[in-house]
This record gives C-alpha cells, structure tokens and sequence, in this order.
C-alpha cells in the first residue's frame, strides 16, 4: 500500500479510536483513551461532540458509546466524561475490519502484480530459448 495513504489513515483520529478500541477489547474511561492516544485539547472536544453516542442518539452513526444508564444522563448530562467507561459501537469495530480487508486486498494485489512479472520474464525466457534451439 502506499506509504502516504498508509501514514494518512494512521493519523486519522477514527482510525486511531478503533484500533485502539479492538486492541483493548474492554470498555475504557476517557482518559485512558485520551492519554494512549495523545489527544490534544482540539481532538477532545471534537470527540465529544461528534464521536460518542449518548444516550437517544442514533448508535450506529457513532465511534464510541458510553456504557451509562440512560437515567443517568438525564439527571447528570454535563458530568464529567473520565469517570465513565465507554467502548466501540458496533458498527465501528466492522468499518476497522473492512479496513484491515482493504489493507490486505492492497497487499495481496502488489504481490500478485510482482508474481505475474516474473511469469511474464520466465515466459519470455522460454519463448526465445525455444526460437534459438528449433533455429539450430
């Protein structure tokens, strides 16, 4: 895969949340994300505006979900989010397996392209090797 397309995707804070999500296997805090990711203060505010699913929002448009009763949020919608543990949605752990699917297709492409050059030289060889004895 190329190397610019591989950096981009690496660096892309979505991607960085599910496969930190799939490595963990758990649900984790805010904070455990945020210090393993090195988020900045920007990142975090962007993830929890756009990023987690509270509660009687649509699950499956979301990378995170807060694992919080729904009572709860109703009585304390501004509390803080360290304490609260939270994990990928679904829908988000299948978009990073269909990642890892297109990185292996990639893979698997640029082999067999190099695979059916070296045919194609075999071949080749052969073809004028045959010319050059039925010449004699």
């Amino acid at each position: 895969m190329n190397k610019i397309i591989k950096n981009t995707f690496e660096s892309n804070l979505h991607f960085r949340i599910m496969k930190y999500g799939v490595e963990v296997r758990e649900s984790f805090t805010f904070d455990e994300l945020s210090n393993h990711l090195n988020l900045t203060k920007t990142e975090q505010d962007y993830i929890k505006v756009f990023l987690i699913c509270y509660s009687g929002r649509d699950y499956n448009s979301y990378v995170l979900a807060l694992e919080i009763a729904t009572n709860e949020m109703e009585r304390a919608p501004n509390s803080p989010l360290r304490d609260k543990k939270m994990r990928l949605t679904t829908s988000a752990v299948f978009e990073y397996i269909d990642y890892l699917e297109i990185v292996a297709a990639r893979e698997s492409a640029t082999q067999a392209k190099y695979l059916s050059w070296i045919a194609i030289g075999i071949s080749i060889v052969l073809g004028l090797a045959q010319i050059f004895v039925s010449v004699k």
